[in-house]
């Protein structure tokens, strides 16, 4: 019940004279306010309900003695109530995998620019998959040794700057259902690691 709708209950409480609609008007007035100090003091229904207590007629009168004896009860309850707890924080996410996380150490070729590059792609895959940690890398190794060989097996400027590319493709929000793609298996590694430029880089 708002402060305008307590105020009109409040001036009809002044005007009533039945036993039946006073009664009536007071048993809304238990049911139907959450009571606070300051909503009776804008509305004057303490005033109003008080007055009452010394009705000529005795049913009124207990009515409202019943009914400032709740409101007074209420207003106490409420001052001595804790506070609500507030919610319990969101649950903290799992940091972000990589392969300085999930792995003590990436050695797969004998080279470490090639390793860089698996442990770059590894990087763009694991992200926040729960994939094992075997299965990434080996995906991570197909895709480096496909790009290696397409690049005459050499470590070359282009070679590294392919991974580059291949990496954005991974992990930019926009590129990002090749990471998808290529976990599930619905893009074969292989494959990924020969899309042209612009079919890494078409937004679905």
């Amino acid at each position: 019940m708002d402060t305008a709708e307590l105020k009109g209950h409040v001036k009809q409480l002044q005007k009533l004279t039945e036993e039946s609609d006073l009664l009536a008007l007071l048993d809304t007035l238990r049911n139907g306010v959450v009571v606070k100090e300051s909503l009776l003091r804008q509305t004057s229904a303490g005033l109003a309900v008080g007055r009452l207590r010394s009705y000529p007629i005795q049913t009124v009168a207990d009515a409202a003695k019943e009914l400032v004896k709740k409101w007074k009860q209420d207003i106490e309850d409420a001052k001595t109530a804790k506070p609500p707890s507030p919610p319990p924080p969101p649950p903290a996410k799992p940091p972000l995998r990589s392969a300085k996380r999930d792995l003590t150490s990436l050695k797969v070729t004998d080279d470490p620019i090639r390793d860089k590059c698996i442990e770059l792609m590894y990087d763009g895959l694991a992200l926040d998959s729960d994939m094992a940690t075997e299965e990434i890398l080996a995906l991570a190794t197909i895709i480096e040794a496909t790009v290696f060989e397409t690049h005459d097996e050499a470590t070359t400027t282009e070679y590294k700057a392919r991974f580059r590319t291949l990496f954005v493709a991974l992990r930019h929000k926009d590129t990002s259902r090749w990471r998808d793609a290529v976990l599930n298996g619905a893009v074969e590694a292989e494959r990924f690691a020969s899309l042209s430029l612009a079919d890494l880089m078409q937004i679905a």
